[in-house]
């Protein structure tokens, strides 16, 4: 099963071989190919089939379910377009990240969706499982177009249909197609490897309009992920190795994609305002993992991330969608991975350089990989965390393609004197692969079905992380919340309070673990009225990172007219010792003084900490 029909002889040497292109373009070729093309569109639809009857988890609230322009359907698209990716969450650009999130075309879908179907994730969940398979298809056409036909052997152990089927099936994907979020990685790879497909069939046909087609479709890659620029070096390198076309024809044919670029930077800066950085820094250890990296632990801890994604490509266990501090350790240059991590990445471009002619297809894959790799590994740009599994996404591509490679190339050349044998141990090392990584894809799934199951898988996985501590122990109380039964209750508090304690061991100033705190030892007091451990922690918090809710609870407090010894003492030691005479904070001083005169309206020395504040006497 090859495409077949008319040949021309326009392609590069590769590989040893000359790679001809093949008529028909059209529906021919998936007539011919049929089996392949079910396969591929079918299977990665039931892998993730579960994913049906899921809401919303993660992100989803970010760019979805809580994201104001989505919310108002297709009359949100202009706003979509005109701001960062947060604003429709947080309603205005916080900054909150190093670098603006514009990712507007995956946005555009879910308001579409929004307008069309309402709040229904089961849709939004099929159309990123229906996305992922069109991306194996494309995966598979895009092989099938530049690589030599292979007469002898079985159509299911051709290199394109096996790079395409382990695609399909490799676990490292979970968290792209399970997180309807995921959509805007999908996107970009789909639209990227359409406008790379259309760039070569422009050359091949020799039909430069395919090309403006391409740079349309390039356009909308960008506009779903940035990191889909990268396709700027990946187009080309697979002009060079795959066709031989001329220096001048290869700039022709990259114009548009060059075009679609400054135009994508022009929206860009028209709705964000900068490039890459607003100058901002940020000092908060969630979103920039970094902040207390001392000496030279950033760049060996990105080493060790580097070594770290390859491990996760061959033995894509354990999964977990949390590395943020500290799952991933910041480490020296004294750490065996941070060594490792250089190594074998100088390794794959002296591997890339040396098999340029000698396995050309080996050669290109290494350096799509680095270079679909290099926008999300902190070398170059800063990230919102250390590594995820989701930047992989991109980069997989090459993986799959070199392990195809092996299977399909590698090995039967090998074995060449035992051809029939080589085809059984190629078929079984490629069903024992295949049903692994199925298997753990299946397994992996269900933890992307709500809030709860994140974060209790993640916690099994990312114990050392404040991140997931901190969430798995806000998901206990939130249970603890909704439960009726006081004893019931309590073992939930019990059960989430070692959890946010162990995230504030982690990172003591985490806003959202004080929070999570700070509601917890209410409970506490509601259920047994002990007022000390509450203002204890009140204390702690109020001097270290004031959360507003605890200025709240004690007005209620206040009003309510018991504990008033407790109260008083720790108003004065919190609103006049701390805020006015540590801080000179003026406003909040005179918040809680107000509130003790409340408790002892003829205390004098109330009177006098009142008037200092207004004089300003410290």
């Amino acid at each position: 099963m090859t495409e077949n029909s008319k040949t021309s002889s326009r392609g590069r040497q590769g590989n040893g071989a000359i790679n001809e292109w093949e008529q028909p373009f059209g529906g021919e070729f998936w007539a011919q190919n049929w089996p392949a093309a079910v396969i591929l569109l079918v299977l990665p639809i039931l892998l993730y089939a579960g994913t049906l009857r899921f809401g919303y988890v993660l992100d989803d609230t970010l760019v979805l379910s809580e994201n104001k322009f989505v919310q108002q359907g297709t009359k949100g698209i202009a706003g979509i377009f005109g701001n960062e990716a947060l604003v429709g969450f947080l309603g205005e650009n916080h900054d909150i990240v190093v670098g603006a999130r514009y990712r507007p075309l995956s946005l555009v879908t879910f308001a579409i969706e929004h307008q069309v179907f309402g709040a229904s994730p089961g849709i939004s969940h099929f159309i990123n499982a229906l996305l992922y398979a069109l991306t194996a298809l494309l995966i598979f056409r895009l092989l099938s177009l530049v690589l030599p036909a292979k007469a002898a052997g079985p159509w299911y152990l051709g290199l394109p249909f096996v790079a395409a089927l382990l695609f399909a099936l490799h676990p490292i994907h979970t968290e792209v197609v399970a997180n309807i979020k995921g959509r805007d990685e999908i996107m970009a790879l789909l639209l990227a490897l359409a406008a790379a497909y259309y760039v070569l069939r422009a050359i091949y046909d020799q039909k430069p309009w395919l090309t403006i087609v391409a740079g349309a479709l390039f356009l909308l890659a960008i506009l779903s992920k940035e990191n889909a620029i990268t396709f700027i070096i990946v187009v080309p390198l697979l002009v060079f190795a795959f066709t031989k076309t001329s220096l001048r024809q290869m700039v022709m044919a990259m114009i548009p994609l060059t075009i679609a670029t400054v135009v994508y930077v022009f929206i860009r800066l028209s709705a964000v305002g900068y490039l890459l950085d607003g100058g901002q820094e940020i000092t908060d250890l969630m979103n920039n993992p970094f902040v207390d990296a001392k000496g030279s632990q950033q760049s060996a801890t990105i080493s060790m991330t580097l070594v770290w994604y390859l491990k996760l490509l061959i033995f894509p266990h354990p999964l977990t969608h949390d590395y943020y501090p500290y799952h991933v350790p910041l480490v020296t240059w004294g750490d065996w991975r941070a060594i490792m991590g250089l190594v074998t990445h100088l390794g794959l471009v002296g591997l890339g350089i040396w098999t340029w002619r000698k396995d050309r297809l080996v050669s290109v894959a290494i350096w799509y990989y680095l270079a679909t790799l290099s926008v999300v590994s902190n070398i170059f740009f800063p990230l919102s965390l250390f590594m995820n599994e989701r930047f992989l996404y991109m980069p997989s591509v090459a993986f799959c393609l070199v392990l195809a490679w092996f299977l399909s190339q590698k090995l039967p050349r090998w074995m060449a004197a035992q051809p029939k044998v080589a085809r059984v141990l190629a078929l079984s090392l490629l069903g024992v692969l295949g049903l692994g990584y199925a298997l753990r894809t299946v397994t992996r799934v269900p933890a992307w079905e709500n809030t709860y199951t994140l974060n209790a898988a993640s916690i099994e996985v990312s114990s050392e992380s404040a991140y997931s501590n901190q969430y798995y122990g806000y998901s206990l109380y939130k249970m603890a919340d909704k439960e009726e039964n006081p004893i019931e209750k309590k073992k939930l508090l019990d059960a989430a309070l070692p959890y946010i304690d162990r995230a504030l061991e982690i990172f003591p100033k985490y806003p959202e673990a004080l929070g999570t705190k700070t509601g917890i030892m209410v409970t506490y007091f509601q259920m047994d009225n002990q007022i000390a451990p509450l203002l204890k922690w009140f204390e702690y918090v109020q001097k270290n990172r004031p959360i507003s809710y605890i200025d709240t609870v004690l007005k209620d407090l206040v009003a309510f007219g018991q504990h008033r010894v407790e109260l008083n003492y720790f108003l004065q030691e919190v609103g006049y010792n701390h805020f006015w005479v540590v801080q000179g904070n003026a406003k909040m001083a005179n918040q809680y003084l107000q509130m003790l005169k409340t408790i002892d309206p003829t205390n004098p020395n109330v009177d006098r900490a009142i008037s200092n504040v207004q004089q300003g006497i410290r």
